[in-house]
């Protein structure tokens, strides 16, 4: 019985930490008191160094296999992160600070 706990409450984490991650394609904006964009994307940067992990997949079919590998942070570590450094996720066209077109962040 113990165990069975034990599991629904990892479950509930990592879909908490899912349920803030961005969705591709979607402008983010984040509030943090007295940051400035230029800082923000400092500390982006560097929550995208921390918590990137090497992510490799294959397939297989009838006539061929493949592979890649690709390097992108866990979605809810790169959140965490953001929030450990003061960045809140804001609604839609709310925040202050904003994640510009071309620098978004793939994350798995």
């Amino acid at each position: 019985m113990r165990k069975k706990y034990f599991s629904i409450n990892w479950f509930c984490l990592i879909l908490l930490g899912c349920a803030n991650a961005p969705q591709q394609g979607e402008t983010i904006f984040f509030q943090k008191e007295g940051a400035t964009q230029d800082q923000f994307l400092k500390d982006r940067f560097s929550c995208y160094q921390e918590t990137k992990n090497e992510v490799a997949s294959a397939g297989r079919s009838e006539s061929f296999g493949s592979y890649s590998r690709s390097t992108m942070p866990s979605c809810s570590a790169f959140m965490s992160c953001l929030a450990a450094k003061g960045y809140l996720p804001t609604e839609k066209n709310s925040g202050n600070l904003k994640v510009p077109k071309g620098v978004e962040v793939e994350c798995n």
